[in-house]
């Protein structure tokens, strides 16, 4: 018996260090093997690194393409010194086509498509009302076309570019200066008034503002009318110096002396006028002689009189 469990027990100690080695040999073939792997792993990815600095050579190389590239988007803008110019009364079949200068006037780079479907509906509702609404005779709608002719007239490759309405219906009592104050000019303005003056990006310094506000002002003197108003945001630099370029100024409004009290956000709309009677050149001449005569003969006349009395003894 106990040679029979000395042999079990050699069999079971024989057959345990075969199991053991075979748990061994696999473990060790099995870390073999994950080795293999990792080493295989890190070749492949040092080939792909090595692959992608080769490639970044010929990257490099065609760079210059890429800027061409670029440069021929660039040029494919259009060739401001290609087309005529001029401003023109608008149609009212042409309310989508200003609708679209209007968006790409002051909302080019909106990133809120929700507010610019809103913003063209306002816009194209307020042509509407514009065309069919206030008479013809009462109001001045103006475009400004570009034309790949030289001639000044429609034509069927012309496009909008550019945007200006005055509105010159009979002001209500509530428009005139003498009764504005700070909360009705934010939704209200004095007649005629020009509003809505754009010209979209690409046909910018062109002087195409300029027309537009000249057209506007020949409506106005035209009809009758003695000043033009407009209003500007002062942070609005571009638009402020064509404005006061081309002689508009301040209006004199009845809380001037208080804008202590006045919301800075009403305050920092300026409201701009400019006479558009036209002055007649014999008229400019006598005006300076006038004031040649007050200034050089009077002036002097005067203060020497003034000197004479204020020398006699009492």
């Amino acid at each position: 018996r106990s040679c029979w469990n000395s042999s079990k027990g050699v069999a079971w100690r024989s057959t345990a260090e075969t199991s053991i080695n075979n748990v061994l040999f696999s473990s060790r073939s099995s870390i073999d093997t994950l080795q293999q792997q990792i080493i295989q792993g890190a070749t492949l990815k040092l080939n792909r690194n090595n692959g992608s600095k080769s490639s970044t050579a010929p990257i490099q190389q065609q760079q210059p393409k890429n800027r061409l590239e670029k440069e021929e988007l660039v040029d494919d803008k259009p060739n401001v010194g290609q087309f005529t110019y001029y401003v023109r009364e608008a149609q009212r079949s042409e309310i989508n086509k200003i609708t679209d200068v209007l968006m790409a006037s002051f909302h080019a780079q909106s990133p809120q498509p929700t507010f610019d479907s809103y913003i063209r509906r306002y816009k194209s509702n307020h042509l509407h009302m514009c065309f069919d609404a206030i008479d013809e005779s009462d109001r001045g709608i103006f475009v400004a076309c570009a034309s790949p002719s030289s001639e000044l007239t429609c034509t069927e490759e012309e496009v909008l570019v550019g945007f200006c309405l005055v509105d010159g219906r009979t002001p209500d009592p509530s428009c005139k200066i003498e009764f504005l104050t700070p909360s009705t000019l934010a939704s209200t303005s004095p007649r005629p008034y020009l509003s809505d003056l754009g010209v979209i990006p690409s046909h910018r310094r062109q002087g195409l503002g300029e027309l537009l506000v000249q057209a506007c002002e020949e409506w106005a003197n035209k009809r009758g009318y003695d000043k033009l108003y407009l209003k500007v945001e002062e942070s609005n630099n571009p638009g402020v110096r064509l404005y006061y370029g081309m002689g508009y100024k301040r209006t004199k409004l009845p809380w001037a002396r208080d804008l202590n009290n006045v919301d800075k956000r009403l305050a920092s709309t300026l409201l701009l006028e400019k006479s558009v009677v036209t002055v007649s050149p014999s008229s400019t001449k006598r005006k300076r002689k006038r004031t040649w005569i007050k200034e050089q003969l009077l002036g002097p006349m005067v203060a020497a009189l003034n000197s004479n009395n204020n020398n006699l003894p009492l």
